[in-house]
C-alpha cells in the first residue's frame, strides 16, 4: 500500500517538476514519443498534441521513479545484509 502511495506521490512530483523544468531532463529518442503517441491512438483517436505531452510525462516519469525506488530497494537491502 505505502510502495503504491509513494510510486503516485513521486510520479506526480517527478512530472510537475518535468514540466516546469523540461530543460533539465534528459531527451528520450523519438521511437518513445512515437509508442505514446500510438498508445494515445488507442484511448483518444482525436489529434490532440496537449494529451499526447502529458501522457509522454507521465508515462515516463512513472517509469524512471519505479526504476531509482526498485534501485534504491536493493541498495538497501544490499547494506543491510552486508
Amino acid at each position: 500500500m505505502l510502495l503504491g502511495l509513494w510510486l503516485v506521490v513521486a510520479t506526480l512530483a517527478y512530472a510537475k517538476v518535468w514540466y516546469l523544468y523540461s530543460e533539465y531532463f534528459p531527451e528520450y529518442p523519438e521511437w518513445v514519443g512515437v509508442c505514446i503517441a500510438h498508445l494515445k491512438d488507442l484511448i483518444n483517436s482525436e489529434d490532440d498534441p496537449e494529451l499526447t505531452h502529458s501522457l509522454y510525462i507521465f508515462i515516463l516519469s512513472f517509469i524512471n521513479v519505479a526504476v531509482f525506488t526498485w534501485l534504491a530497494c536493493l541498495l538497501m537491502r544490499w547494506i543491510r545484509h552486508r
